[in-house]
Protein backbone atom coordinates (compact mmCIF):
# COMPACT_ATOMS: atom_id res chain seq x y z
CA UNK A 1 0.00 0.00 0.00
CA UNK A 2 1.30 3.51 -0.72
CA UNK A 3 -0.92 6.22 1.44
CA UNK A 4 1.02 9.01 -0.69
CA UNK A 5 0.94 10.79 3.38
CA UNK A 6 5.34 11.54 3.20
CA UNK A 7 6.14 15.22 2.46
CA UNK A 8 6.96 15.75 -1.38
CA UNK A 9 10.53 15.24 -0.41
CA UNK A 10 10.17 11.64 0.62
CA UNK A 11 10.18 12.40 4.60
CA UNK A 12 7.76 10.63 7.38
CA UNK A 13 5.36 13.17 8.23
CA UNK A 14 2.73 13.39 11.59
CA UNK A 15 0.24 12.01 8.56
CA UNK A 16 2.21 9.06 7.61
CA UNK A 17 2.81 8.50 11.99
CA UNK A 18 -1.12 8.43 12.15
CA UNK A 19 -1.67 5.98 9.55
CA UNK A 20 0.91 3.24 10.65
CA UNK A 21 -0.32 4.17 14.32
CA UNK A 22 -4.00 3.05 13.31
CA UNK A 23 -2.82 -0.16 12.60
CA UNK A 24 -0.13 -0.42 15.11
CA UNK A 25 -2.90 0.06 17.88
CA UNK A 26 -4.56 -3.25 16.85
CA UNK A 27 -1.09 -5.34 17.81
CA UNK A 28 -0.91 -7.20 14.56
CA UNK A 29 1.86 -9.47 14.30
CA UNK A 30 3.92 -7.64 11.30
CA UNK A 31 3.48 -4.08 9.45
CA UNK A 32 5.02 -3.85 6.04
CA UNK A 33 5.91 -0.15 5.89
CA UNK A 34 4.87 1.30 2.14
CA UNK A 35 6.99 0.77 -1.19
CA UNK A 36 10.10 2.89 -0.12
CA UNK A 37 12.50 4.31 -2.69
CA UNK A 38 15.98 3.03 -2.51
CA UNK A 39 17.62 6.46 -4.68
CA UNK A 40 17.44 9.98 -3.38
CA UNK A 41 15.30 11.11 -5.98
CA UNK A 42 11.91 13.14 -6.37
CA UNK A 43 8.85 10.57 -6.01
CA UNK A 44 6.30 12.50 -4.83
CA UNK A 45 4.39 12.22 -1.32
CA UNK A 46 6.41 8.49 -0.88
CA UNK A 47 8.88 7.54 1.63
CA UNK A 48 12.19 7.56 0.76
CA UNK A 49 15.71 5.30 2.29
CA UNK A 50 18.33 6.41 -0.57
CA UNK A 51 20.36 8.65 1.85
CA UNK A 52 21.40 8.78 5.78
CA UNK A 53 18.97 12.18 5.96
CA UNK A 54 15.77 10.10 5.93
CA UNK A 55 17.08 7.46 8.88
CA UNK A 56 15.46 9.96 11.83
CA UNK A 57 11.97 9.89 10.53
CA UNK A 58 11.76 6.34 9.93
CA UNK A 59 13.49 5.57 13.39
CA UNK A 60 10.46 8.10 14.63
CA UNK A 61 7.75 5.83 12.52
CA UNK A 62 9.51 2.13 14.01
CA UNK A 63 9.51 3.39 18.22
CA UNK A 64 5.73 5.11 17.61
CA UNK A 65 4.77 1.48 16.16
CA UNK A 66 6.68 -0.21 18.96
CA UNK A 67 4.98 2.02 21.82
CA UNK A 68 1.20 1.80 20.07
CA UNK A 69 1.69 -1.55 19.48
CA UNK A 70 3.06 -2.24 23.24
CA UNK A 71 6.23 -3.96 21.43
CA UNK A 72 3.69 -6.70 20.02
CA UNK A 73 4.30 -5.53 16.40
CA UNK A 74 7.17 -6.17 14.18
CA UNK A 75 7.77 -3.63 11.54
CA UNK A 76 9.51 -4.71 7.86
CA UNK A 77 10.25 -1.96 5.09
CA UNK A 78 9.19 -2.32 1.48
CA UNK A 79 12.13 -1.12 -0.39
CA UNK A 80 11.68 -0.15 -4.24
CA UNK A 81 13.30 1.43 -7.14
CA UNK A 82 11.86 3.95 -8.44
CA UNK A 83 13.73 4.27 -12.11
CA UNK A 84 11.35 2.80 -14.22
CA UNK A 85 12.86 1.41 -17.43
CA UNK A 86 10.08 2.48 -19.91
CA UNK A 87 9.98 6.17 -18.57
CA UNK A 88 13.96 6.21 -18.50
CA UNK A 89 14.88 10.22 -18.04
CA UNK A 90 17.98 11.28 -20.64
CA UNK A 91 21.03 10.20 -20.38
CA UNK A 92 22.37 13.51 -19.13
CA UNK A 93 19.38 13.42 -16.76
CA UNK A 94 20.06 9.82 -15.26
CA UNK A 95 23.79 10.11 -14.92
CA UNK A 96 23.86 13.52 -13.42
CA UNK A 97 21.19 12.46 -11.13
CA UNK A 98 21.39 8.75 -10.19
CA UNK A 99 24.66 7.51 -11.16
CA UNK A 100 28.51 9.05 -11.19
CA UNK A 101 30.72 7.77 -12.74
CA UNK A 102 33.34 7.06 -9.70
CA UNK A 103 36.29 5.19 -9.69
CA UNK A 104 34.29 2.48 -7.92
CA UNK A 105 32.07 2.21 -10.51
CA UNK A 106 34.87 1.77 -13.20
CA UNK A 107 36.13 -0.80 -11.42
CA UNK A 108 33.14 -2.75 -10.92
CA UNK A 109 32.19 -2.10 -14.22
CA UNK A 110 36.02 -3.39 -15.47
CA UNK A 111 35.49 -6.58 -13.52
CA UNK A 112 32.02 -7.59 -15.20
CA UNK A 113 33.07 -6.83 -18.48
CA UNK A 114 36.77 -8.63 -17.54
CA UNK A 115 38.43 -5.61 -19.72
CA UNK A 116 40.43 -3.09 -17.41
CA UNK A 117 40.47 -0.76 -20.00
CA UNK A 118 37.45 1.18 -18.22
CA UNK A 119 39.63 2.21 -15.90
CA UNK A 120 40.72 4.97 -17.74
CA UNK A 121 38.31 5.51 -20.46
CA UNK A 122 36.86 8.86 -21.02
CA UNK A 123 33.45 9.65 -18.68
CA UNK A 124 31.26 9.57 -22.21
CA UNK A 125 32.48 6.66 -23.59
CA UNK A 126 31.94 4.75 -20.13
CA UNK A 127 28.51 6.45 -20.03
CA UNK A 128 27.92 5.34 -23.46
CA UNK A 129 28.81 1.69 -22.77
CA UNK A 130 26.42 1.75 -19.34
CA UNK A 131 23.48 3.21 -21.49
CA UNK A 132 23.89 0.76 -24.03
CA UNK A 133 24.09 -2.36 -21.42
CA UNK A 134 21.20 -0.62 -18.88
CA UNK A 135 20.77 -4.18 -17.40
CA UNK A 136 24.76 -4.20 -16.53
CA UNK A 137 24.15 -1.00 -15.05
CA UNK A 138 21.31 -1.80 -12.90
CA UNK A 139 23.22 -5.46 -11.95
CA UNK A 140 26.25 -3.12 -11.41
CA UNK A 141 24.76 -0.60 -8.95
CA UNK A 142 21.05 -1.71 -7.63
CA UNK A 143 22.62 -3.94 -5.37
CA UNK A 144 24.77 -1.66 -3.40
CA UNK A 145 21.60 0.36 -3.49
CA UNK A 146 19.32 -2.18 -2.03
CA UNK A 147 21.90 -2.77 0.84
CA UNK A 148 22.68 0.62 1.72
CA UNK A 149 18.59 0.78 2.16
CA UNK A 150 18.70 -2.28 4.23
CA UNK A 151 21.72 -0.98 6.48
CA UNK A 152 19.69 2.08 7.17
CA UNK A 153 16.73 0.13 7.56
CA UNK A 154 18.54 -1.71 10.22
CA UNK A 155 19.51 1.18 11.52
CA UNK A 156 16.02 2.86 12.53
CA UNK A 157 14.89 -0.05 14.08
CA UNK A 158 12.86 -1.80 11.07
CA UNK A 159 12.95 -5.70 11.92
CA UNK A 160 13.61 -6.29 8.04
CA UNK A 161 12.98 -5.57 4.70
CA UNK A 162 10.83 -6.61 1.33
CA UNK A 163 11.83 -6.06 -1.83
CA UNK A 164 9.29 -4.32 -4.33
CA UNK A 165 9.37 -6.48 -7.48
CA UNK A 166 5.99 -5.85 -8.94
CA UNK A 167 4.22 -3.68 -11.33
CA UNK A 168 5.99 -1.98 -14.09
CA UNK A 169 9.65 -0.55 -11.49
CA UNK A 170 12.75 -1.30 -12.43
CA UNK A 171 13.10 -4.49 -11.10
CA UNK A 172 10.04 -6.79 -12.37
CA UNK A 173 11.33 -5.11 -16.56
CA UNK A 174 14.13 -8.36 -15.66
CA UNK A 175 11.35 -10.51 -14.40
CA UNK A 176 9.02 -9.71 -17.40
CA UNK A 177 8.00 -12.48 -20.08
CA UNK A 178 8.21 -9.86 -22.19
CA UNK A 179 12.02 -8.67 -21.68
CA UNK A 180 13.34 -9.88 -25.12
CA UNK A 181 16.99 -8.12 -23.84
CA UNK A 182 20.01 -10.52 -24.53
CA UNK A 183 22.58 -8.94 -22.18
Amino acid sequence: MVPWRATADGVVTPEVLDWYGRFADGRPGVLVVEATGIRDVPSGPLLRIGDDRFVPGLARLVEMVRRRSAGHTRLFIQVIDFVAVRRRPTPEAYFGRHLAVTPHLRDRLARAVDDARWLEAPESAVRDALLSAPRAVHEQVLPDLFAAAARRALEAGFDGTELHYAHAYTMAGFLSRLNTRAD
